[in-house]
């Protein structure tokens, strides 16, 4: 399953579009004939609980009219219809936000209207899509000059004023498009099996669509109320519009079923029976587990019916198994899957032309019409519409062809999937799943299934602990599901057992086997803010984190080893000698280099962290640490978490040096207290003596990291872990590098290198380094010297290639990277065939390789297994991430190669791979992904990105040349799979692509993380918990009649307020004040008494105007309030005893966090300080920097935002204090030469002038939050 947003507006027309009969795009005058023999698909169904509100029933069939008034305006779905009004039939709550066009738009709609007039056809006619792109590249081309006084520099810098001068502001979603498509075999199965075969599949997926869409009503259907939205409260359903489609877009066999989620859910009747907005987080943190579980329920379903067996089927490197039906060809899957390279190959075709002829990339939707173009004109036959009949013939006649050159028949293929006994079977599916699933559970590997189908709950969930501690140091129900439906779907357990069996399993491991952590404390909140179901509604539904003891202890082992400094330390004249003998030798190290060896030497802390950011001389440091150590009478072994940064490291430093996994086999398997065959040199024993030095720990797992430091601290030794906590980490690292790397700072242990060496222009390592710290204005560097290049998938792809084929002809080393496996894939193919072009010759003998690509003499390849028993003639040995040139192609699949010169050595490295590794561990090896490059030094780099990335990732890509690193920003929705719902006649702006990468944190949080919390976030949360508490409290003091008389009374005062979208904020700001002792009337008479009530009408939402004026007019009392800008409780409330006691205990916990977020900037090194600390004076009021922390913690400023204080607050009450800050601010920094606080302050003072002014001006705002009415 996969998942998008729908943008409102025309983004549902995705969907309508292909509907057969009434509402296909083809207009016929045809009636809802045969869906069989209809040509397009059938028409949508409306699904899901939530139609109960909207008077329609599940199975109804959608329109087109329905469709764009729900989706496309956010109206009721059936408002068109006659009598809607009467029957209240209109807007579904808040109306969908609309921004206006931007200039550019503007003027290009412009253009293209006079050229229709200036023709004599009508100004909407349509333009041929050639004719549109070169009015639209003419417009932007006399735009920027208009703006700029110059033309554009090159097509690059067009393109990118085009995709920021046309984005609209925002884009308001929808609803989600849920996507359910099962594996390729099952959909081959259906397009090839007879009708009564091909029914009982249909029937296996629709129960399963139906089966994932109601856990999901149960699981994510929620909606966010309150102050912030941090209140989260149950919603009556779901309402969503199923289409069922038949092929992918390249023609294939694709039976898949689109399920469009409504943004707009109803309330319960208790919260008003309001329709609202759903909260989308829930379905993203679903979206694994959904996915899940509708494969094994599809799978389970299949096998209830029809007796089929599904079996693992190998995917590329890193990727789990997928689980295709056997006897189904893959060779003709394979097939079915090679249209989608011809089509992409020429969909490159036609960007390359596209960009020659107007010289800038495609927008988007005038990609996607590259996209269709590529599609027909690669397509053998016809197109479209086709009927399922049409399909069908042509997909038998395909399935003939492939089958027939192994002698078989789409019919014997059929039978030998299905078997004879499902015809037996019908009517006893529950035994036929059962057969299976006996068969498939005694395979080695696998759990076993017992008699009678069942499987023990206990076996399962000990392989989901497995999995799970294997790959992340927390979890939560949403990852114990989805292993647990993985689990369960491979040991085929019965359809009718499978709900049961996954509750004992996800019981066993949330309740046996694993252990809570970060648990909110119990504040006692009253019933009024809890879920039906007894929890918090300020705590989002399943967001309770779990981890296992093995990890919390290897986590705690760790930490405490890491605050001994009982270890051997080296004597500080030795470390001094060696330093000064290194300078004398060559270059000299750097201050921070220079003190990180001090520190890791003389130190004597057993467990110490060194912190090196890209290219900061690491390596340099290393060897010379090395050499004061054995100077001073020890012994240095080295360790990484792979064999080739192993071997790196033992080549830079010149100490034995090998892999974790290596030495922990080593250690457990009777090396008591040494390692004397780890690297065959005699200075590998451990014991007091000897410093470990593990680089690159980050990528260490934590349970490895942990056994490996029991190990050496027992035996004596010490430990130096080695790395940079904001590069990539493996899976299985848990992020607690990073936790002993602060825990480090805090006693004054970690060292950290703070100048970058690798980069020819200094400017550039600069810009890595704010890259490193999220920073968006370092994309400047980039941006401005031309390293980023954005366009259309294929455009850019093509784009990365060309650059990075011209370094290598120039002689430079260069590395062509992406941040996708199937990107490289392409990149690698597009490669070889390059250099097959060129020699001109024939591939001569060829290999096939694990991706399903092809390698002869001559291409590059990388092998992606360790083998110590293949052996180079150097004597080193094959390791995953080896780079190889092919020096022959042998008879029997085996090769010959030689392993690429990187500066590891100079003895040649020759090995015969055997072909059983050749065909299962070798990919071509010309592209590699991201975290493949890390640790690399090139002279330029290429990435591909796809804007989904980390900034991890980001960082990594951008720091490994030395001379340049190219940044291809791809279109997110000009793939063959991406250009559904989300298409605007817009482009994509690189910047805002790569600030939203910057802003992706991707580094895993240990388990002691998530035990201890985020001071800050948990400050915001518990904040906005207060706010939101008093006027909910409020309004069950006052109780129902008067809150209804309220209701009422404020609707005759002014009609229509009440249902305005902000008057549940403005109902409970009346109802505080109103148990605070003053009366509705007397608040609104004093916030209206200057503009009057009539004024309001001219704002968009009434009710936020008035809201906003009572919280300037009558201020609560602040005296005793957590902070000085939140109210206090007013004494009424406090009569209720639970109600006082649950604020108290609020309080109270607010307190405690203010004194650990202020501490924990009081306490920031100067190079752990968040940007807006930086450069303020050394000498600012401890008092001063903590309440900064705190009033940025509270109102969730960006660490990113270099003002302290902020932007200019709305509310009233925190302006006041807002300004006040700013004032102290402005008073410590008096003295400072820095303007940047004065600045600060002269821009809030300006800002809050301007809303003062607007309160008093008779034009009304566009703010609703300040509006001057």
């Amino acid at each position: 399953m996969t998942l998008h947003k729908l943008a409102a507006g025309s983004g549902y027309t995705y969907l309508t579009k292909q509907v057969a009969a009434h509402d296909a795009t083809e207009r016929r005058q045809v009636g809802l004939a045969s869906y069989y023999e209809e040509k397009g698909e059938a028409p949508g169904r409306w699904l899901g609980t939530g139609l109960a509100g909207l008077d329609l029933t599940a199975g109804n069939v959608v329109t087109e009219e329905q469709m764009k008034l729900l989706f496309g305006q956010g109206r009721h779905p059936r408002s068109g219809e006659p009598g809607a009004a009467a029957k209240g039939w209109g807007a579904l709550g808040r109306a969908f936000p609309t921004f206006g066009a931007t200039t550019l738009r503007q003027v290009t709609a412009r253009a293209l209207s006079e050229h229709n007039t200036d023709r004599g056809l009508a100004w909407n006619a349509p333009i041929p899509a050639e004719e549109r792109a070169r009015i639209r590249t003419e417009v932007a081309r006399a735009v920027f000059e208009q703006r700029h006084g110059r033309a554009p520099a090159d097509e690059a810098e067009l393109t990118r004023f085009l995709a920021k001068a046309s984005r609209p502001e925002q884009v308001p979603v929808a609803g989600f498009d849920l996507t359910f498509s099962p594996v390729k075999s099952v959909s081959a199965l259906w397009a090839l099996a007879s009708p009564e075969v091909a029914r009982e599949v249909e029937a296996a997926h629709e129960d399963a669509v139906r089966a994932t869409l109601a856990l999901l009503e149960k699981e994510v259907a929620f909606t966010r109320v309150g102050k912030g939205g941090i209140r989260q409260v149950p919603v009556v359903g779901l309402v969503a519009a199923a289409f069922d489609h038949r092929d992918s877009r390249t023609g294939d066999p694709d039976l898949h079923t689109h399920v469009v989620v409504s943004n707009k859910v109803q309330s319960l009747p208790e919260e008003g029976g309001r329709w609202l907005t759903l909260d989308g987080r829930m379905l993203f943190k679903a979206k694994v587990m959904a996915s899940e579980h509708y494969n094994t329920h599809l799978e389970a379903g299949l096998v209830d019916r029809l007796g089929v067996r599904f079996v693992d089927r190998p995917s590329p490197e890193g990727k789990r198994a997928v689980r295709e039906i056997d006897g189904i060809d893959p060779a003709l899957l394979t097939a079915w899957s090679s249209r989608r390279q011809a089509i992409e190959a020429r969909q490159r075709e036609l960007a390359a032309a596209f960009l020659a002829n107007h010289g800038r990339t495609p927008t988007t939707i005038e990609s996607l019409a590259l996209a269709q173009q590529a599609n027909l004109e690669t397509r053998p036959g016809k197109h479209e519409p086709r009927s399922e009949g049409e399909q069908r013939a042509a997909w038998r006649e395909q399935a003939t062809a492939v089958l027939a050159r192994d002698e078989r028949s789409p019919e014997g293929m059929v039978a030998s999937a299905v078997g004879a006994r499902w015809g037996r079977d019908r009517g006893r599916g529950g035994e036929a799943g059962m057969v299976a699933g006996q068969r498939v559970g005694t395979r080695p590997g696998h759990l076993r299934v017992h008699a009678g189908g069942g499987v023990r709950p206990q076996v399962v969930a000990v392989r989901v602990l497995s999995v799970l501690e294997g790959s992340r140091a927390t979890w939560q129900v949403w990852h114990v599901r989805a292993e647990t439906l993985r689990q369960l779907r491979t040991a085929q357990v019965p359809l009718s057992r499978l709900e049961a069996y996954q509750r004992d399993v996800e019981r066993w491991v949330l309740q046996g086997f694993s252990v809570p952590v970060g648990v909110p404390p119990e504040l006692g909140e009253p019933e009024v803010l809890r879920r039906p179901d007894g929890q918090s509604a300020h705590v989002v539904h399943g967001s309770q984190a779990y981890t296992s003891k093995a990890i919390l202890a290897a986590e705690e082992e760790l930490l405490s080893s890491g605050l001994r400094r009982d270890g051997r330390q080296a004597a500080p004249t030795v470390v001094e000698t060696v330093l000064a003998g290194q300078s004398g030798d060559g270059p000299g190290l750097d201050r921070s280099q220079a003190a990180m060896v001090r520190s890791l030497a003389s130190s004597g802390c057993r467990v110490q962290v060194a912190l090196a950011p890209a290219g900061a001389g690491k390596t340099a440091a290393l060897r010379v640490l090395a050499r004061a150590w054995v100077a001073s009478g020890g012994t240095v072994l080295g360790l990484a978490p792979t064999a080739v940064a192993a071997e790196e490291l033992g080549r830079a430093t010149t100490i034995p040096a090998d892999t974790i996994a290596k030495y922990l086999h080593q250690t457990t398997t009777g090396a008591a207290h040494g390692v004397q065959n780890l690297t065959g040199g005699a200075n590998s024993r451990v014991g007091p003596g000897t410093m470990v030095l593990i680089d690159e720990a980050g990528m260490a797992g934590t349970r490895d990291l942990a056994a490996v430091v029991r190990h050496v601290v027992e035996a004596g030794g010490s430990v130096r872990l080695v790395g940079d906590d904001q590069q990539l980490a493996a899976v299985a690292a848990g992020g607690i590098f990073r936790d002993v790397a602060e825990q480090g700072h805090a006693h004054g242990t970690t060292a950290t290198l703070t100048e970058v060496h690798r980069f020819t222009d200094p400017a550039e390592g600069a810009a890595t380094l704010a890259i490193r710290d999220g920073v968006p204005a370092a994309l400047d560097h980039y941006l401005d010297h031309g390293r980023v290049h954005g366009g259309d998938t294929g455009d850019v792809v093509e784009a990365a290639y060309a650059a990075w084929a011209a370094d290598k002809q120039a002689g430079l080393s260069s590395l062509l990277l992406a941040a996708t496996r199937v990107t490289v894939r392409e990149l690698n193919q597009r490669a070889r065939q390059d250099r097959l072009d060129t020699t001109g010759q024939p591939p001569g003998r060829e290999v096939g390789l694990d991706e399903g690509t092809r390698a002869s003499a001559g291409d590059t390849i990388v092998t992606r297994r360790n083998d110590r028993s293949l052996r180079a003639g150097d004597g080193s040995w094959v390791k995953n991430g080896d780079r190889w040139s092919i020096l022959a192609v042998h008879p029997d699949g085996a090769v010959s190669v030689e392993r690429h010169r990187d500066g590891r050595g100079s003895k040649l490295a020759r090995v015969i791979l055997p072909a059983g590794y050749v065909s299962e561990h070798i990919q071509l090896g010309y592209a590699s992904t991201i975290h493949g490059a890390q640790g690399a030094t090139v002279d330029t780099t290429h990435t591909v990105l796809t804007g989904t990335e980390t900034r991890q990732g980001l960082y990594v890509a951008l720091s490994r040349g030395r001379q340049a690193n190219h940044l291809y920003v791809t279109t997110p929705t000009t793939s063959l799979d991406g250009v559904g719902p989300e298409v605007q006649d817009t482009s994509v702006d690189p910047r805002q692509v790569l600030t939203d990468i910057l802003a992706r944190d991707g580094r895993a949080l240990s388990a002691t993380t998530i035990e201890r919390g985020d001071a800050a976030l948990l400050l915001r949360e518990a904040v906005l918990s207060y706010q939101d508490a008093l006027p909910v409290l409020a309004q069950q003091h006052l109780g129902r009649e008067r809150m209804a008389a309220l209701d009422d009374a404020l609707e005759d005062w002014l009609p229509g307020l009440t249902g305005a979208p902000a008057y549940p904020h403005l109902r409970g700001q009346l109802a505080v004040r109103w148990v605070d002792g003053t009366a509705p009337r007397a608040v609104i008479e004093e916030a209206t008494w200057y503009r009057g009530r009539d004024s309001l009408l001219e704002a968009e939402d009434p009710a936020a105007a008035l809201a906003w004026r009572i919280a300037g007019a009558t201020p609560p009392s602040h005296r005793d309030a957590p902070l000085p800008w939140l109210p206090d409780v007013p004494p009424a409330i406090r009569q209720d005893t639970e109600s006082s006691d649950y604020l108290d205990r609020l309080t109270f916990r607010i307190e405690q966090l203010v004194g650990r977020v202020a501490d924990g900037a009081l306490q920031a090194g100067a190079s752990d300080r968040m940007v807006w600390q930086r450069p303020l004076p050394a000498d600012v009021d401890d008092q001063l920097i903590g309440d900064l922390a705190v009033w940025r913690a509270a109102h969730a400023i960006p660490p990113t935002e270099p003002t302290p204080t902020g932007a200019p607050m709305r509310d009233p009450a925190a302006a006041r204090h807002q300004t006040l800050l700013t004032r102290r601010l402005t008073a410590a920094t008096a003295t400072s030469p820095r303007p940047t606080a004065d600045a600060a302050s002269r821009r809030l003072r300006a800002a809050q002038r301007h809303q003062e002014q607007d309160r008093h001006q008779a034009r009304p705002a566009p703010d609703l939050f300040g509006p001057a009415l």
